[in-house]
């Protein structure tokens, strides 16, 4: 009975899922064909956490459980992931 309710969990939230896998896929991408170039990667690493906010934000009001606090924790970890990446791509 458990593993039904965990399938119908997943099964739920597996489009969400999709999308921000595809969003990270994309990311990986560019920092893979545009490496040689430090500004190109500043703003893709940019738009990956804004796009980040954006999804999480979305999700959540999908989900009817959108709260002040959900908001900042998303902003917080994308401002987070952002420092580590532009201290890896500024790091010479």
């Amino acid at each position: 009975m458990k593993n039904v309710n965990f399938v119908k969990k997943i099964s739920k939230h597996l489009p969400h899922y999709i999308s921000l896998i595809g969003i990270f896929v994309a990311t990986v991408l560019a920092f893979y064909l545009f490496s040689y170039d430090r500004f190109f990667l500043v703003g893709v690493s940019l738009a990956f956490s804004l796009a980040y906010i954006a999804w999480g934000i979305i999700h959540h009001l999908i989900h009817k459980d959108l709260t002040f606090l959900v908001v900042i924790e998303y902003i917080s970890m994308s401002v987070l992931g952002l420092i580590i990446i532009l201290s890896l791509i500024f790091r010479n």
